[in-house]
C-alpha cells in the first residue's frame, strides 16, 4: 500500500513540475497577460493538466481534463458563463502558477548568488563568475526565463514579485563592489550607485537584445564582451571616467 501511495505522490509531483515547466515556457514567450491556460495545458500534456492538482493548490489544474483544457478554477477560454467571472477565475489560476513558478526561480538564482558570494577569488572575479553562471542559467532554464520576462510585466503584483532576484543582486553587487575596494581591485573613488546602475543596464540591455534578437542565443557572447568594460568601470579608467567618479 505505501508503495502505491508513494508511487501516486512520485507522479504527481512528475506531472507538476511538467506543468510549472509548460507555464514557464507560455510566460517567457509571451509575459503574464498574453498567456492563456489552454495553451500552458497543451504543452503539458493531458496527464500533467489533468492531474497535477492533487495535493496542490486548489484551481490549479483540473482532474481528468482533457488536452488543451484549462486548470481547475479557470473555465475554458470561450463558452457559457459570465465572461467576468471567467477572466477573474484565469487570471488567479495564471497567479498561482507564476507564484509557485517564481519561488523555483529564487531557488536557482540564489543558489547562483550564494555559490558566487563563498567562491575563492577576489570581488571582481566572483561578480564576473556570477554573471557567467547566470547567463548559462538564463540561456538554458526557461523557468529562469520566464522570471526574467514576467518582471517586466504590467501587472503590478506579478512584476514586483518577480523582481526580488533582481533587487537582491543589487544588493550582493553592492557587497562586492564594497569588498573590491577593501581588497584594492575596485576604485574607491567611484561613484558606488551610478556603477551599480551602469553594471545592471549593461546586463539588462544585453539580455533584452539577446531576446529580441535570437531568443537568447547569443547572450553567452554579449556577456563576455561586458567583462572587460564592467573591470574598467570598476577600476575607474573607463573613456570619460570622470561620469562614474
Amino acid at each position: 500500500m505505501a508503495n502505491v501511495e508513494q508511487r501516486g505522490a512520485d507522479r504527481r509531483t512528475a506531472e507538476r513540475g511538467a506543468l510549472i515547466e509548460a507555464a514557464a515556457e507560455v510566460f517567457s514567450e509571451t509575459g503574464f497577460e498574453g498567456a492563456r491556460l489552454g495553451d500552458i495545458a497543451v504543452r503539458a500534456g493531458a496527464a500533467a493538466a489533468g492531474t497535477a492538482a492533487a495535493g496542490a493548490a486548489p484551481g490549479t489544474a483540473a482532474a481528468g481534463a482533457a488536452p488543451g483544457a484549462a486548470p481547475a478554477g479557470a473555465p475554458a477560454d470561450s463558452g457559457e458563463g459570465d465572461a467576468g467571472s471567467r477572466t477573474d477565475a484565469e487570471f488567479a489560476s495564471k497567479r498561482r502558477l507564476v507564484s509557485e513558478l517564481l519561488v523555483t526561480q529564487r531557488e536557482r538564482v540564489f543558489g547562483v548568488y550564494a555559490r558566487g558570494g563563498r567562491a575563492p577569488g577576489g570581488a571582481v572575479e566572483r561578480l564576473l563568475a556570477i554573471m557567467d553562471e547566470m547567463t548559462g542559467l538564463i540561456t538554458s532554464d526557461p523557468i529562469v526565463r520566464a522570471g526574467v520576462r514576467l518582471a517586466q510585466s504590467g501587472v503590478e503584483e506579478v512584476r514586483a514579485e518577480a523582481r526580488i532576484p533582481f533587487e537582491e543582486w543589487a544588493l550582493l553587487l553592492r557587497r562586492l563592489i564594497r569588498e573590491g575596494i577593501a581588497e584594492g581591485e575596485v576604485s574607491p573613488e567611484i561613484d558606488e550607485d551610478l556603477v551599480v546602475e551602469i553594471i545592471n543596464e549593461l546586463m539588462v540591455g544585453a539580455q533584452v537584445c539577446s531576446e529580441i534578437e535570437d531568443l537568447w542565443v547569443s547572450l553567452p557572447e554579449r556577456t563576455q564582451r561586458l567583462r572587460p568594460f564592467i573591470v574598467r568601470l570598476l577600476r575607474g579608467d573607463v573613456v570619460g571616467q570622470e561620469s562614474v567618479r
